[in-house]
């Protein structure tokens, strides 16, 4: 009789210590675990038979991001309370007061309760052995592990790309301080006053041919030798007048690309302190960059500005000095018709 009785006992421990069942003091049979898997999370519960109630350990693991980087988190829950045929009244074992119902059999453990917000109410885990969650577990890691490296690479690809592009950007800027620095010397060497000169001295040659006309008298009173000087005055101002067509369109396209200079300066400057905003951390010698940008863009406000003078002075002289030559001019002629 004992020998059998020893015969049962060592029965029931081969077949807890395989892991195939547990039986507790009120002969409900409980898996060696429950398992439960969605896309970002795995459970894994076991029921602890006691001798005065019951413990449920639910060790989770769960995918988390941190740095941006997936990571998988392992935590370990026990509750314990007391067993009723399947139904399970439990408690945190840490004493914080939660509760949780459950009911379980050989096959699953449901979860009544919404748990840790994450598990809907009735979230159902099947019964698994140690050894097949173990795989799974393996599994997710592998896969956590394998999503961290290809966010990690991402990542390394992403930063040295914007690193490219700062770099990029630097020397943007670095082309911009010296455009900036080439258009100052342009404008301040821009030459429009030479031209005008050489116009108001046409202006005074026509003024003075056109009085001499005039002082020659009527025509229908001039010698054949009168005339022949009077014709001659006539074609130099005939050309003096070519002249003055050519320092006119001279003029207008001097001024036209001395406004073209002004405005890709403005434009330049308008870019290069966008790109301070974007680079100056990048660059070594900052408060002294800084200082010499500033008194650049000081200086080609300032050569902006006197641009914009020099062509409004320019095309209102041009104006005038036009509508004089063309009087000198148009005055010689009506002489000449009489």
């Amino acid at each position: 009789m004992k020998k059998k009785g020893f015969l049962i006992l060592l029965i029931l421990i081969v077949l807890v210590g395989a892991g195939i069942a547990v039986r507790s003091l009120t002969a409900v049979t409980y898996a060696a675990g429950y398992f439960y898997q969605d896309e970002n999370r795995i459970l894994y519960a076991k029921v602890l038979p006691g001798k005065e109630g019951i413990t449920l350990e639910i060790n989770e693991a769960q995918v988390e991001t941190v740095d941006g980087l997936p990571q998988l988190k392992n935590n370990r829950y026990l509750y314990e309370g007391t067993v009723e045929g399947e139904s399970l009244k439990l408690h945190a074992a840490e004493g914080q007061g939660e509760s949780l119902a459950a009911s379980v059999n050989r096959e699953r453990l449901v979860l009544q309760d919404t748990w840790r917000e994450h598990y809907e109410a009735n979230t159902e885990l099947l019964a698994m052995q140690t050894e097949e969650y173990q795989t799974k577990l393996d599994a997710l890691q592998k896969q956590v592990s394998e999503k961290a490296e290809a966010v990690q690479k991402e990542m390394a690809e992403r930063k040295a790309q914007e690193k490219a592009e700062m770099n990029k950007k630097v020397e943007q800027f670095g082309k911009l301080e010296s455009d900036i620095a080439e258009n100052i010397k342009y404008i301040s060497e821009y030459q429009i006053s030479g031209d005008l000169a050489i116009f108001e001295q046409h202006l005074t040659d026509l003024a003075s041919l056109s009085e001499e006309l005039a002082s020659m008298g009527p025509k229908s009173g001039l010698t054949q030798t009168d005339r022949a000087i009077a014709s001659s005055i006539a074609n130099s101002m005939n050309a003096l007048m070519d002249g003055v067509r050519t320092l006119q369109s001279q003029v207008e396209k001097k001024t036209t690309a001395l406004s073209g200079i002004a405005e890709t300066l403005q434009g330049d400057m308008n870019q290069a302190q966008v790109l301070w905003q974007q680079v100056s951390g990048e660059i070594a010698n900052r408060s002294e960059r800084q200082k010499a940008f500033e008194e650049a863009v000081q200086a080609g406000t300032e050569a902006i500005a006197e641009a914009k003078k020099s062509v409004a002075a320019a095309e209102q002289n041009l104006a005038g000095y036009k509508k004089k030559a063309e009087g000198y001019y148009q005055k010689a002629a009506d002489f000449l018709k009489e």
